[in-house]
C-alpha cells in the first residue's frame, strides 16, 4: 500500500494531532477551514462534489409550484446537517479530528443523490447546466490533489499522479461523449466517481492497517510510522499479577475493579471480558 515507512515532508510525518496550526493542529479558523490542509485530509476529498451536488439538485429538483419535491426535503435535510456542523468546525477552538465523523452522512448523502441529479442535467440538458458534472469530476480532482502534494515525500508521486491523469481523462471523456450523445456516458461518469473514491478509501482504511491511537483517533498513511509504538491499547498495558490476583480474590461483584477512567479499564475489559468500572 502507499504507506511505506513514514517518510519525512508536509503533514506526512507524525501525528497530525502534534503538527499543523491550531490546537491539536487544526488550522486556522474561518470559512475555508476544512479545505486547509490539516483537516482536509480527514473529512474533505469529496466537499467539492458535495457542493456541487447541492447545486445538481437543486436545479434538477426545480419546480414551477411552490412545494417542495420529495428529493428536495432531502437535500433540505442533509444540508441543515451539513451547513451548521460545517460552520461550527470552522470557527471552532478547541476540538479533535475524529469529531469530524459527525460530517461524513450529510457529506456521503450529497455525493450519493448530488451524482445522480448531475448525471441527469448531463444527459439531459443543454448550456451550462449539463457541465456541472465535469466541473465537479475536475474540481474534486484538483482538491485531491491538493491533499495528496503533503504526501508525495512519503509514498510518491505516483499516486498523485495516477489520481490526476484519471481525472482529466474522465472530464475529457465526458466532454466528448457528451457531443456524441453516447449511452456510455453514464458508465464512463460512473468509473469517474469510483475512481475519485479511491484515496478516500484507502484512508479510512489506514486505522484497520496500521493500528492508531485508540483514544484520539485519526485517519492517514502517517500511521504507518507510528505502528508499534504504543499509539493504541495492547496488551502490554495490562497487569497480568492484578487480573490473577483479582480474579482470585472476587467475591462475586459486579465489577472486576474500579478506576479512574475509561483508558484504563478498556485494556482489562479486553483482556478478561468482565465488567470495570471507571
Amino acid at each position: 500500500g502507499p504507506g511505506g515507512d513514514g517518510g519525512k515532508g508536509g503533514t506526512g510525518t507524525g501525528s497530525k494531532m502534534q503538527s499543523g496550526s491550531g490546537m491539536f493542529g487544526t488550522g486556522t479558523p474561518g470559512p475555508l477551514r476544512l479545505f486547509q490542509q490539516e483537516l482536509s485530509d480527514q473529512i474533505s476529498w469529496l466537499l467539492p462534489f458535495a457542493i456541487f451536488g447541492i447545486a445538481g439538485l437543486l436545479i434538477a429538483g426545480a419546480r414551477e409550484r411552490r412545494r417542495l419535491s420529495a428529493e428536495q426535503k432531502e437535500m433540505v435535510f442533509w444540508v441543515a446537517w451539513l451547513v451548521p456542523i460545517a460552520g461550527f468546525f470552522s470557527v471552532a477552538e478547541f476540538f479533535h479530528h475524529y469529531y469530524l465523523i459527525m460530517l461524513a452522512p450529510p457529506i456521503a448523502a450529497l455525493v450519493g443523490a448530488g451524482w445522480v441529479a448531475l448525471v441527469h442535467l448531463y444527459r439531459n440538458q443543454t448550456g451550462w447546466k449539463s457541465w456541472l458534472l465535469p466541473a465537479a469530476m475536475i474540481a474534486t480532482t484538483g482538491f485531491e490533489l491538493f491533499i495528496l502534494r503533503n504526501y508525495n515525500d512519503q509514498f510518491g508521486a505516483g499516486w498523485s499522479i495516477g489520481v490526476g491523469v484519471i481525472g482529466v481523462i474522465s472530464a475529457i471523456a465526458l466532454l466528448l461523449f457528451k457531443q456524441r450523445q453516447k449511452p456510455i456516458s453514464y458508465y464512463v461518469s460512473l468509473a469517474a466517481l469510483l475512481a475519485l473514491l479511491v484515496m478516500p478509501i484507502y484512508w479510512a482504511s489506514t486505522p484497520l492497517l496500521y493500528g492508531g491511537n485508540s483514544s484520539q483517533p485519526e485517519t492517514g498513511p502517517q500511521l504507518a510510522s507510528m505502528s508499534g509504538k504504543g499509539m493504541g491499547m495492547s496488551d502490554a498495558t495490562v497487569n497480568e499479577k492484578l487480573i490473577k490476583y483479582l480474579e482470585e480474590n472476587n467475591s462475586g461483584a459486579e465489577y472486576l475493579f474500579a478506576t479512574t477512567d475509561s483508558n484504563t479499564a478498556a485494556p482489562y475489559i479486553i483482556k478478561t471480558k468482565k465488567a470495570v468500572m471507571a
